[in-house]
């Protein structure tokens, strides 16, 4: 895993899934209790020999999750969000608006349906299939604008609440987007507004960091975001701020 790119978080995180299925089928007698044993003392990687590893492997990624994120400035959100009335603009909007503003991962925003929005109430539901947890989200001001004139000029009635681009036009298909197709549209709205190398993450990357600077605690961070921890979610705030702040002292 480590040669074929993987993070280092992944290769621990599979570690554990193997050790974990290892213990069930020692329990169900499907293997023995020494091989069993063998195979709980495989551990993951500390952060410190994990650091230590990446530095003597060869920069190679797997998949479409950057190692470090591009960060954004609010004038640069602003920019990506105002897109052209257009269908394309419209959906290009809903797309940095729930991203940027409500810090869904790509793979929820590609498995949103149109029936997940309650106009009404301000608010939207969803799965995040990757901690199995059903959420409904209150919508900000931009995110509502953005998928009321969406829903309502463009989208599909029933199914996928996105529509991809017909191959070298502006003109929309009635197919969902995939999350390596969004990413390759933020990647390009991004380069229109010149920022190189923006991925879908650095916009929940950017939505973490701004509510952390804007006094949001930790523990509503955690259960928003749909992590499991606050070591996870401390990793998408920005480190950039100055780390002393607001620390008191005697004099």
């Amino acid at each position: 895993m480590l040669n074929e790119g993987y993070a280092i978080n992944t290769v621990n995180r599979k570690l554990s899934c193997v050790r974990s299925f290892a213990g069930l089928a020692e329990r169900a007698g499907v293997i023995p209790a020494d091989d069993s044993r063998l195979i709980s003392t495989v551990a993951g990687y500390s952060r410190k020999e994990g650091r230590n590893v990446d530095a003597d492997r060869p920069q190679k990624r797997r998949g479409y999750k950057k190692e470090k994120n591009v960060s954004l400035t609010l004038d640069q959100v602003r920019e990506l969000k105002n897109q052209p009335d257009t269908p394309q603009g419209r959906r290009d909007a809903v797309i940095i608006c729930v991203l940027a503003d409500q810090g869904l991962r790509v793979g929820e925003l590609a498995a949103l349906q149109t029936s997940a929005f309650n106009l009404k109430e301000g608010t939207f539901t969803f799965y995040r299939q990757k901690v199995g947890i059903t959420q409904t989200h209150e919508m900000t001001a931009q995110t509502a604008r953005a998928i009321r004139a969406w829903l309502e000029q463009d989208a599909n009635a029933l199914g996928p609440l996105l529509r991809a681009s017909r191959r070298g036009s502006d003109n929309l298909t009635h197919a969902g987007m995939t999350e390596q197709s969004i990413t390759r549209r933020v990647r390009e709205l991004g380069r229109k507004i010149g920022v190189n190398g923006l991925g879908s993450h650095d916009l929940r990357h950017y939505w973490a960091t701004d509510a952390a600077k804007s006094g949001t605690s930790i523990e509503i961070l955690i259960s928003a975001g749909g992590w499991t921890g606050a070591g996870t979610a401390l990793r998408y705030i920005d480190t950039g701020k100055i780390a002393n702040k607001g620390i008191r002292q005697s004099r």
